[in-house]
């Protein structure tokens, strides 16, 4: 069904029922839209509440909800004509939307989501409100933010020797040839070891400038829990940072949203830890447009009950990896990364109901960083530094794509 087609079928229903439906603004509060018609009932009179999306463009395959006796029902890939006939759907349309007995919501296909509104429908009082496009977006920044070069060694080295040895050359380099490192404006380094090697690095590492950090962390502080290593004891071994949410977490273990957001508060329970959260699409959501939904509900899940100020704050970066480029070779062109992360701005816009968070936080590029790629990628206005895989195994290669990192950010603040 077209827009159009969708527009006169909406018009004759309203004519149909009889009712005026005033369009007005109501602001959406991303974190409890959904939550927002618990408790409400379509038979009763009582409003209800769906999130809108109201950008013109409704999909054959859009999210539908549904508010029936005081339920909500969500169902992927619905056909948007069977909330036509459906009692309790309202479908938004280039800012049109109707309400059959009730209210409901749909969101629309298109990519990404933009201008959330809520919905509201009194069957008492005939009257009735629709979303309008009130959201902050991002677009484009023009903020310079201090680069952050991060090298992930995954389950590398194999042995405790070959680890010292790679630390100690990193060491070297950036004694010797990092000149400025401790000034405000210099990017900022950062590896990340496996477990074991995290003393050896911190020791290592001291007075190099670059910081190190744990790969992943429990949500337990302490107590019968084999295996876990709590975020309070990466700090008192002297961890700067937590990776989180990295893709292989994701995948290979299983770990959730939830899960990732109830490690992210523990972290951040501990003052001397910062996090670098990981979000990104797989390939089969890359080819089928789905980028920005996917890492707008990774953004939502993952930093749900944290407040804009622990951001503003620095305390969260942002490392955006496709995961189809992870450990392939494959790197997406400076376009594609610099798209991916005004997508991850404009979702924080909307999460936070302000274009100030997303200003302010820090936005890494990861996927098959190479000392050949980094100048290019860091050169887009929303590119805040690389999270570097296999080419931090040398010390050399890190060395180089740090040296790219500060000599893009150079060229971008005296371009400003």
């Amino acid at each position: 069904m077209t827009t159009r087609n969708l527009i006169g079928v909406i018009a004759a229903l309203l004519a149909s029922n009889g009712r005026a439906f005033t369009p007005t603004i109501t602001p959406y509060t991303p974190k409890s839209a959904l939550n927002a018609i618990t408790g409400h009932d379509r038979r009763s009179g009582w409003e209800t509440y769906a999130p809108l999306f109201s950008d013109g463009k409704v999909g054959a395959s859009g999210e539908i909800g549904c508010v029936g006796g005081g339920d909500w029902c969500h169902g992927e890939n619905d056909d948007v004509s069977s909330a036509l006939s459906t009692p309790g759907y309202v479908t938004a349309a280039v800012n049109v939307a109707t309400a059959l007995d009730g209210m409901g919501g749909q969101q629309a296909t298109s990519s990404p989501p933009k201008n959330y509104g809520i919905g509201s429908w009194n069957k008492n009082s005939s009257s009735g409100t629709i979303a309008s496009p009130t959201t902050p977006s991002a677009g484009e920044s023009s903020k310079i933010r201090r680069p952050i070069v991060a090298g992930n060694w995954k389950l590398n080295p194999a042995t405790k020797g070959e680890a010292i040895t790679l630390l100690k050359l990193l060491a070297a380099n950036f004694v010797n040839h990092r000149d400025g490192m401790s000034t405000t404006g210099a990017p900022e380094a950062v590896i990340f070891p496996p477990l074991p090697y995290i003393t050896d690095a911190v020791q290592i590492l001291e007075g190099s400038g670059i910081q190190v950090g744990a790969q992943n962390a429990g949500p337990n502080e302490k107590g019968a829990f084999t295996g876990e290593c709590a975020p309070s004891m990466l700090a008192s071994s002297g961890c700067s940072y937590v990776l989180l949410g990295h893709s292989e977490r994701r995948t290979v273990f299983g770990e959730t949203d939830e899960h990732i957001n109830n490690v992210l508060h523990k972290c951040l329970d501990q003052p001397s830890l910062k996090i670098i959260f990981c979000v990104g699409e797989t390939l089969h959501e890359y080819e089928n447009g789905m980028l920005e939904h996917v890492v707008d509900t990774q953004i939502r899940k993952g930093l749900e009950g944290i407040d804009a100020n622990t951001l503003l704050s620095d305390r969260v970066i942002i490392a955006y990896e496709p995961v189809w480029a992870i450990g392939t070779g494959l790197v997406a062109t400076p376009d594609q990364a610099q798209a991916a992360h005004v997508a991850i701005r404009n979702s924080l816009a909307n999460f936070y109901g302000t274009s100030e968070v997303a200003e302010s936080v820090r936005i890494q590029y990861g996927g098959s960083v190479t000392p050949e790629s980094i100048e290019q990628l860091m050169g887009e206005m929303d590119v805040d530094g690389a999270l570097v895989g296999g080419a931090s195994l040398n010390a050399d290669s890190f060395t180089r794509i740090f040296d790219g990192a500060a000599s893009a950010d150079s060229k971008k603040a005296s371009s400003n």
